[in-house]
């Protein structure tokens, strides 16, 4: 259920924030392929590697050791100040798309800057939370095997 409501909600966002930012023009495909298609790619790959970050924090939360649950705290002062010290799925997914459609809108509009060193990292802002996610799933499923 959480992942066909974070996939939804993402790719319906993502795509919505595109089409009101971006002007189509459906005569010009280069403008497609080249500028809105990596983007929105790495808003996709975001969004899945924040959604296992977030589900494997709630497995963390969901186990037990001899009948006493435990629950994994978050230890990110930023994270902690967006979705608290124990994360909910409603926080986690609110803003996770929000962070997903503000890395997507940064880089489109670094992409399509004038300046040649802006232009030429525009992948920066969504690679950054895919490593950041990533980083923190593997904690996560490493913290995780203490408790099988």
């Amino acid at each position: 259920m959480h992942l066909r409501l974070w996939i939804l909600v993402s790719v319906s966002l993502i795509s919505m924030a595109t089409a009101q930012t971006i002007k189509i023009n459906h005569n010009n495909d280069s403008l497609i392929k080249n500028h809105i298609l990596p983007v929105i790619t790495l808003g996709l790959i975001q969004a899945s590697v924040a959604y296992l970050d977030g589900s494997t924090t709630m497995y963390g939360n969901e186990k037990s050791i001899n009948g006493i649950k435990q629950r994994i705290c978050e230890k990110d002062p930023i994270s902690k100040f967006f979705i608290g010290q124990h994360p909910t799925w409603r926080k986690m997914i609110m803003w996770g798309s929000i962070e997903t459609i503000s890395a997507a809108y940064l880089s489109y509009q670094m992409k399509n800057s004038t300046n040649v060193v802006i232009k030429k990292l525009w992948w920066v802002p969504q690679t950054f939370f895919i490593t950041l996610h990533g980083g923190c799933s593997f904690f996560n499923i490493q913290y995780n095997k203490q408790f099988r």
